[in-house]
């Protein structure tokens, strides 16, 4: 039995652009390929960066559901609305407490 769906690779294309950075790495000194090159491994860092977040997102909620906390918001402690989870299964918050969290974060 594989993987768990969440905890495979969120981004199966990443193995074709890893083999064209090492291709171009071997290749390096032409300025075309070096920009190229920086270009998709500045790509390939970001796209890891989003799935170890969406991990850590989908983990987080297990780990609501098995406390039975899921639903609540970590805020005001009220029940999140059902269409918010539905739309957002990893929801921690409330759409009033998420837009007073938003608030905050921007000042």
């Amino acid at each position: 039995m594989g993987a768990p769906p969440h905890h495979r690779p969120l981004t199966p294309f990443v193995t074709p652009l890893i083999a064209v950075v090492v291709e171009w790495h071997e290749r390096a000194g032409d300025p075309l390929d070096d920009a190229a090159r920086d270009t998709a491994c500045r790509v390939l860092a970001s796209l890891e960066q989003r799935d170890r977040r969406v991990i850590a997102e989908i983990s987080a909620t297990e780990r609501r559901l098995s406390a039975g906390s899921f639903g609540v918001c970590e805020m005001c402690v009220r029940p999140i609305p059902f269409e918010r989870l539905r739309a957002l299964p990893t929801a921690r918050l409330c759409v009033v407490c998420e837009a007073m969290a938003e608030r905050v974060a921007h000042r």
